[in-house]
């Protein structure tokens, strides 16, 4: 058996012959008074375990007598008492000697010591064991000692081999709560001197969850008395926090409460620094240990604040040189996003992308438009489950007029916002119909950072936090006005790419015709849409119009190269063009005329060209091709391409001459024709002419106020990389109304003249009041969910009139039943369409929107 230094030795063998026809009472009697003498604490127990006698030393230390059943276990630490138990019932079990450490309390003070306690067997003289003697001594001075040269080696560990101050604080508090004490706290300033609480660690975690609470409303960095305690640099030693303590140390009622709970029972504070630089505090109580500090655990704490010091602003400043670096990475990535490109939408989509990736939430980019409007032109979430809410918020805007108003004004003082944001003001700020999209966004808190130059404001940025209202740190926002002022360079240039654009598109559209023939029976429809990337005027164009037999004559065509003398070429054919059809009439031979005309004053001209010629009865078109994308013919039973061989006007005579081609028309639909940029801008041809199809192909193209438009918008999806010039010709014209779902004026006028309408071709009234309803539903739809040009079609072609709405909002998807809340604005109104018409459904179409297919209950007045 081992021997612990300052305890008696206890002679087995001899003490086991001079006993040995002894009974337990004969023993007690024997050794009482010499156990009595001795310093240390002394039992016996009988054959069984059970105590007989504990001696005065033992009484004296835990006030515990052999009569106070139950009483004796209470004394042992809790985290010591199965383990003895354990040893000691092996021990009876088998015979064999009790060894083992453990922690007693102490009865005047609450305290707990180290005690190794040891117990042999004692047999008579049938070799049977008749009782048993123990003795414990008590080693706390060497434990702690052992402890405290564990605890600081360990912590040396940990200051050496971490690589953040936020690993140090953490691993270091674990570590002191399982060596040092019950609670541990590390405060740090932050790079503006600002003392925050780093980690918090304790055994139990609902109290851990406690003091973060009360942290987070009442942080530690207001409280001078904490900046008091470190501006002094030594440590605070308190063996014993007394109720009058705590009543001092609270902030309030609350914070009492709090310190009450948390049943410290001694303290050590320790301030960090390091050489002239204060950079927080370690704060270590005892609690339930009942352990009391004393000036030995001053000195060990003393040793670790220095070193812990040390490492932490090693570490702090290589956190500095890396977030600097990180810094310059980031902003550099960020000015190559937004000057790669003149196109707003994408490159402010992909700058709030980085934005949400490395700072808040989620971030937005937002333009100022005719300068009291505010308009969302990019917005991104770091949470794809999310990314969703805050794409809707594109294209929009999202405040009512006061608050926009506010906004604007508060952006023209140039100077970055950051706070906190109260939910109900942003539900009072915000449009109604976006409050699905706030309510997952969740904003909590943000910094606004204007975008202006020279005096102009044109938007801001805008980050957002809804992480338990996370702020921004300094360090943040800097990076995030430093981006600001890139942003602000970027967009100014956008400003005036966008003005020498519109000056050239001016220029481009008075070489264009300022309007296209009205005939009845058709409806045609074009559109202009210049370079993104290019603020000169081009070559493209369309053109239409009539001869005096009630011909049509229609052209798209593209000269080659860009700036005036492609445009001044372009007037030169479109005007040639106008004038040949006066003398003659085969589209083929028109074109060489046009070329022949074209090389006398422009021989390098190379222009490609698409001409057709409509029949008065428009029964068929007769048409010739040089070298232009061939136009496409929606008829009733698909989509042909008008296919006619040719080279481009500058190469023609250059070989045989081409021949014109004629095709029917008695089941079209629709003509479209188009330049190339329609088909390339996707830099993969066959994709942009499999689009081109696509959207050709579909329903909602016969029913929109705008078909060029619509095609347009589908193929290129916002990017023009060249000039495109579209032009349709409609051979079924419907029924059309169009405006903006914001427009509360402009969609009450459509629904008048929807009822006027019906009521000039309807039966019942009853009926057309269900029409109307219809009408109302699918726009308020459209209002809710995705507010911006809404079309609305009314095809009577067949027996029953067919509604056809196309918004440009985010797929849907419709649902057959009534939401499970029925008052809910969401979702009702389609039920009610679907109640109430005779079918409806949904088409999505890529790039625009969706389009919305609704047969009317009523049938054509019998006349």
């Amino acid at each position: 058996m081992r021997h612990v230094k300052g305890a008696p030795r206890i002679p087995s063998p001899p003490l086991e012959v001079g006993v040995a026809d002894l009974t337990i009472k004969d023993a007690g009697t024997t050794f009482h008074a010499v156990l009595d003498a001795i310093p240390q604490i002394a039992w016996i127990s009988g054959a069984d375990g059970t105590v007989q006698f504990y001696n005065r030393r033992w009484i004296e230390y835990t006030g515990v007598r052999v009569d106070e059943k139950g009483q004796g276990e209470n004394v042992i630490h809790a985290d010591d008492r199965e383990q003895m138990w354990e040893r000691w019932r092996n021990a009876v079990k088998t015979g064999e000697p009790f060894d083992v450490e453990y922690r007693l309390l102490h009865a005047q003070d609450g305290s707990y010591r180290w005690f190794k306690a040891q117990a042999v067997p004692l047999h008579d003289s049938t070799g049977n064991v008749c009782m048993w003697l123990g003795l414990a001594a008590d080693i706390d001075e060497q434990k702690r000692a052992n402890e405290k040269l564990r605890f600081v080696l360990e912590a040396q560990n940990i200051f050496s081999s971490s690589k953040t101050t936020d690993a140090i604080a953490d691993q270091f508090a674990r570590l002191a709560i399982e060596q040092f004490a019950d609670w541990c706290f590390i405060v740090l300033a932050d790079s503006g001197g600002r003392y925050a609480v780093s980690s918090v660690q304790h055994r139990d975690r609902e109290k851990i969850r406690l003091v973060w609470e009360y942290a987070s409303r009442f942080p530690i960095g207001d409280d001078p008395r904490f900046t008091a305690f470190v501006e002094q640099r030594a440590p605070l030693l308190l063996p014993v926090i007394t109720p009058e303590m705590l009543a001092t140390a609270a902030r309030d009622e609350e914070h009492l409460e709090l310190l009450r709970k948390l049943e410290m029972h001694s303290g050590l504070l320790a301030p960090l620094f390091d050489q002239d630089e204060l950079l927080g505090a370690i704060l270590m109580y005892t609690a339930e240990s009942g352990r009391a500090f004393d000036e030995s655990d001053v000195e060990v704490v003393k040793m670790l604040t220095q070193r812990a010091a040390s490492s932490i602003a090693r570490l702090q400043k290589i956190g500095v040189e890396r977030r600097a670096r990180a810094r310059l990475q980031f902003i550099s990535r960020a000015a190559e996003t937004i000057y790669e490109s003149l196109d707003l939408a994408a490159s402010f989509g992909e700058l709030v992308r980085l934005i949400a990736q490395t700072f808040g939430d989620f971030a937005v980019a937002a333009r100022i438009e005719r300068e009291t409007m505010l308009r969302v032109i990019a917005a991104s979430h770091r949470d794809p489950q999310r990314d969703d809410a805050a794409r809707a918020l594109v294209g929009v805007r999202p405040f009512h007029p006061e608050a926009e108003k506010k906004f604007i004004e508060g952006l023209k003082s140039h100077k970055a916002v950051a706070g906190p944001l109260d939910a109900d003001l942003v539900s009072r700020s915000t449009w109604p119909y976006l409050a699905s999209e706030v309510g997952t966004l969740a904003p909590q808190y943000a910094v606004a950072i204007p975008l202006y130059s020279r005096g102009t404001t044109y938007g801001a940025i805008v980050a957002y936090s809804s992480d338990g209202g996370r702020g921004f740190s300094a360090d943040e926002v800097e990076v995030l006005v430093e981006i600001g002022r890139h942003a602000s360079v970027a967009m100014e240039n956008v400003e005036v790419f966008e003005r020498e654009r519109r000056m050239a598109q001016t220029l481009q559209d008075s070489l264009l015709p300022p309007s296209l023939p009205k005939i009845k029976g058709l409806r045609l429809d074009s559109v202009y849409l210049p370079s993104e990337t290019d603020a000169q005027v081009g070559g493209d164009w369309y053109d239409a119009f009539t001869l005096e037999d009630g011909t049509l004559v229609v052209s798209t065509g593209d000269v080659t190269g860009r700036g005036p003398k492609a445009a001044v070429i372009m007037g030169k054919v479109r005007h040639l063009i106008a004038i040949a059809p006066s003398y003659e009439r085969d589209p083929s031979r028109i074109l060489d005329t046009v070329e022949q005309v074209l090389a006398r004053r422009y021989p390098d001209a190379i222009v490609t060209a698409f001409l057709g010629m409509i029949d008065p009865d428009r029964r068929a078109i007769q048409f010739a091709n040089a070298g232009h994308p061939y136009p496409l013919l929606r008829t009733k039973s698909g989509t042909i391409e008008l296919t006619a061989d040719g080279l481009p006007i500058g190469l023609r005579r250059t070989c045989a001459p081409a021949q014109s081609r004629t095709v029917e028309l008695a089941d079209a639909l629709m003509l479209v024709m188009y330049t190339d940029g329609l088909v390339e801008s996707t830099h993969d041809v066959l994709e942009g002419y499999a689009r081109l199809h696509s959207v050709v192909e579909s329903d909602a193209v016969l029913h929109t106020h705008n078909p060029a438009g619509f095609i347009e918008e589908s193929c290129l999806k916002g990017r023009a990389d060249d000039d495109v010039a579209v032009l349709t010709v409609s051979f079924e014209p419907t029924v059309r109304w169009a405006f903006d779902a914001e427009n509360a004026r402009a969609a009450q006028d459509a629904r008048t003249q929807f009822v006027r309408y019906l009521r000039a071709n309807g039966t019942d009234p009853e009926d057309i009041g269900m029409a109307e309803l219809i009408f109302g539903e699918l726009v308020g739809n459209v209002v809710r969910h995705s507010p911006g040009p809404i079309d609305i079609n009314l095809d009577w072609s067949n027996d029953r009139p067919v509604l056809h709405v196309l918004d440009r909002g985010p797929e849907f998807v419709l649902t057959r039943a009534l939401p499970e809340d029925v008052l809910s604005e969401s979702g009702r109104g389609l039920f009610i369409v679907k109640a109430l018409s005779g079918d409806i459904r949904v088409e999505h179409i890529s790039g625009y929107g969706n389009h919305v297919v609704v047969e009317l209950p009523l049938r054509r007045k019998v006349k």
